[in-house]
Formats: structure tokens, C-alpha cells, sequence
């Protein structure tokens, strides 16, 4: 009895000095671990919370998506640049969407959103881009900022292919979202399962010892994810049959989640359209083709097809950037492709940011002077 006692006394001091190690030198420690830019990544965002993650408010950060980059949010967590305005007297333009809005791998004042502010400053455009939002995380984000910064003139949702896959993962139990792909070791009940994890994801974020052990585990699991996932020199390059916009193209891909995150999105952004409609809040929803679509020369996609039959259904104006990613010979495809995106990779580059700036910013002119 006496031995057990000195084991449970010597265990916990031990991880009350580990705790107190990783508050202290916790971003030292991730940093040393990860990387720095890693690290910035990891901290930029707030998890296993309400709506699954956001933004953390007010960080200025370096952060790395190919390249470094300035990220800095306000007193809400969006995403804010130098060209950023908040006046009570100005209209208000939130603009919605996932990694692609909030503009990761590029300073601010090179993406679309920060070029707008730039040319707008009789406007206060918002930018409520999180990374690997859908419409359901869309849904929240909306409400909450009309609540928090008032109501907008009208809002721009930007509906990317790869939102389909993540929204077809999000479910709603109660008042929390989680993400139903994350391994579940308890089937009979999963919110007790979900609450298991958060439990797993304090320990490894606040504990040495389990953060040791989760990198260990990510190590062995990224050494597996290289050798199943070979790809030839050109698909590197492309950013092609990317498992999140392939759907359109691949029949499997599109009965595993395309059909059901269609559905789902349809649900959520039926939501947005109620709640913007009975606040007489104009909607637009915005459309392009990721690498995969230009690629196999997919023009009318199921992607395309299903929210042109939703606009026309609700009578709202589908902002169809397609035609501008398509406007070439399909021979010169690759160098579309190359022109407009991040190389390897789904998002646009400074090139395909400017080419969304200057079709939105006529939209916003036409309907806010």
C-alpha cells in the first residue's frame, strides 16, 4: 500500500511539473517539435469548441502555406489587413467562405478580400473566411456576426467544390458541430465518444508526454500517407485528383459524400437564404472550378449544375466564375491551371486572387454606389 501511494505521489508531481513545463514554454516547446511555422498554423486556430473551430481573436502571426505570410485578426477573429475599416456609418459587405476567402499563404493586401478593402474604403467589407468551413459552419458564422457587427448591406458566399466533402463530415448534435470522420472509440453513444476526444485533445495540448506520443503517432502516420500516396511529377505539380474535388469527375467519390454533402449544403444554405430574406439582407453565392474540373475539362460539373438550379429556384444572382478558368483551348489547360493556383495545390495564387478581385469588385460597385 505504501508502494502505490509513493508511485501516485511520484506520478503526480511528475505531471503537474509537466503541465506547468508546457504553459510556460508550451510555444517553445511546439516550435522545437513542429517547426515554428507549424506551430504558428496549430495556434492561429480555436478548437473542439461550439462551432467545431475559428479563428483566435487578435493574433498577429507569421504563419507558412508554401510560403510565409503576415495573418492578423481583429477583436471577432476574422481575418484583418492594413486596408481594414469599421465605421457604424458605413454599409457592410461580409464576405463568407473557407480557406479560399480567408486567404491562407498570401498577405493580406494580396488576396481578393484585402484588395477590396483596399478599393472600397467607403465600405467595411468583412472577411468571415475560416479554413474548412462549409455551409453549416457558413450558417453560424453569419448569424454570429450580424449579431456581433450589424446587419450587412449584402453577404457573398463563396461555395467551393471542396466544401462539399467537408460539409458532407460536419454534424450537428445539440448546440455543437463536430466532425464525424474523427475516429470514435465509442460507438454505443457518440457524443460521449466526442467528449472522450476533447479530453485526448486537452491532454496532448497541455501535457508534454501526450504531445510526445501524439507526435510520434503523426510521424508514423505521415511516413504511411508517402508511400500510399505516390503521385506522378505532372499530378504534383496540377494540385489534380485531389480527394476533396475530384467528386464532380469520379462516380465513387461523388456516392462516398458528394451526394450527401450536396444534400447537406442545400439544407444550410436554405437556412442562410431564410435568414437573410426575412432580414432583407441580399445573397450572392460564388462558383469556380477547382484544378481537377479545369483539368478533365469538366465545365458543367455537378457542382455547376446543382447551384444554378438552386439560384434560379430562389431567384438570387449565382456569381458563375467558371467561364473565366475555362476560357482557354482545352490544350493549354496545364497552363490555366499554373496561371491561377498555388502549383500542387487547390488554391488560387496571386494571379487567381486578382482575377477574383476584379469581377467581385464590379459586382460590389454595380450594387452598393
Amino acid at each position: 500500500m505504501v508502494r502505490i501511494k509513493k508511485i501516485f505521489i511520484i506520478t503526480t508531481i511528475f505531471f503537474i511539473i509537466d503541465f506547468i513545463t508546457m504553459q510556460i514554454f508550451g510555444n517553445k516547446i511546439n516550435n522545437l517539435m513542429y517547426g515554428k511555422y507549424d506551430t504558428s498554423n496549430k495556434i492561429a486556430y480555436k478548437n473542439r469548441i461550439k462551432d467545431h473551430h475559428k479563428l483566435k481573436k487578435n493574433q498577429e502571426l507569421i504563419r507558412k502555406w508554401y510560403k510565409t505570410y503576415t495573418h492578423k485578426t481583429d477583436e471577432y477573429g476574422n481575418r484583418i489587413g492594413d486596408c481594414t475599416t469599421k465605421n457604424k456609418n458605413k454599409k457592410n459587405i461580409f464576405i463568407v467562405g473557407d480557406s479560399m476567402v480567408e486567404g491562407i499563404g498570401f498577405n493580406y493586401e494580396d488576396t481578393f478580400v484585402g484588395l477590396l478593402n483596399c478599393k472600397f474604403n467607403n465600405l467595411n467589407i468583412l472577411n468571415l473566411g475560416v479554413a474548412s468551413y462549409s455551409p453549416i459552419l457558413y450558417y453560424e458564422k453569419i448569424k454570429k456576426a450580424t449579431s456581433q457587427i450589424g446587419k450587412p448591406r449584402s453577404v457573398y458566399i463563396f461555395l467551393g467544390i471542396n466544401d462539399i466533402q467537408d460539409e458532407s463530415k460536419y454534424i450537428k448534435i445539440k448546440d455543437r458541430i463536430y466532425d464525424s470522420s474523427e475516429k470514435n472509440f465509442f460507438s454505443k453513444n457518440i457524443t460521449i465518444g466526442y467528449f472522450l476526444n476533447d479530453i485526448k485533445f486537452f491532454l496532448k495540448n497541455n501535457f508534454l508526454t501526450f504531445k510526445f506520443v501524439d507526435l510520434i503517432k503523426d510521424n508514423y502516420e505521415k511516413k504511411n500517407r508517402k508511400k500510399n500516396n505516390l503521385k506522378n511529377e505532372l499530378i504534383k505539380k496540377l494540385g489534380i485528383n485531389h480527394p476533396k474535388t475530384v467528386w464532380t469527375i469520379d462516380e465513387r467519390s461523388y456516392l462516398k459524400y458528394g451526394k450527401k454533402g450536396l444534400k447537406k449544403s442545400k439544407n444550410n444554405i436554405d437556412k442562410i437564404y431564410n435568414f437573410l430574406l426575412g432580414k432583407d439582407i441580399k445573397l450572392y453565392l460564388v462558383i469556380w472550378p477547382a484544378p481537377d474540373q479545369i483539368y478533365f475539362n469538366d465545365k458543367n460539373s455537378k457542382h455547376r449544375i446543382y447551384w444554378k438550379n438552386w439560384s434560379n429556384e430562389k431567384k438570387i444572382k449565382l456569381l458563375d466564375l467558371n467561364e473565366f478558368f475555362f476560357e482557354h483551348d482545352y490544350i493549354k489547360r496545364n497552363e490555366t491551371i499554373e496561371k491561377y493556383y498555388i502549383s500542387g495545390d487547390t488554391h488560387w495564387n496571386k494571379n487567381g486572387h486578382e482575377l477574383i478581385y476584379k469581377y467581385i469588385s464590379k459586382e460590389i460597385s454595380k450594387n452598393n454606389f
